[in-house]
């Protein structure tokens, strides 16, 4: 009787691992491994509050340091030294020569001069600005 227990054991021991093995396939294959670095530009996720149509991406942000693989200290202009980690899925790289519509916020000394700017990247005389507050 142990025996058979034993079997059956092993048995469901090495299904559960290929189990395992095939649900991490599944979920890594359609990721990509993206290396940020200090010095680096990049675009901050905000929350839609607005509904779907809204502009989610905020920055650019300087990358202050890489803490460890998954998050990054973006240097938060404007706002007295301090520094803000996030995780690297709410980051995404800023690239100069994009045509992507892009929300920038300039940050200003008093948090009501905040400035916010809807651009299309490149642009220079047709960049709206509209009060954040």
């Amino acid at each position: 009787m142990n025996d058979h227990l034993e079997i059956i054991r092993d048995y469901v021991r090495a299904n559960s691992l290929s189990a395992r093995d095939e649900r991490k396939y599944q979920h890594d294959k359609g990721t990509k491994v993206r290396k940020f670095s200090p010095g680096m530009l990049v675009f901050l996720r905000t929350p839609g509050l607005s509904g779907k149509l809204d502009v989610s991406w905020e920055g650019p942000f300087e990358i202050e340091s890489v803490p460890n693989a998954v998050n990054v200290k973006l240097k938060i202009p404007g706002r007295a030294g301090k520094s803000r980690v996030v995780h690297v899925n709410n980051v995404k790289e800023y690239v100069q020569d994009s045509t992507v519509i892009h929300r920038l916020v300039v940050y200003a000394e008093e948090p009501s001069a905040d400035i916010e700017y809807n651009r299309l990247a490149g642009c220079n005389s047709e960049c709206a600005a509209v009060s954040r507050y």
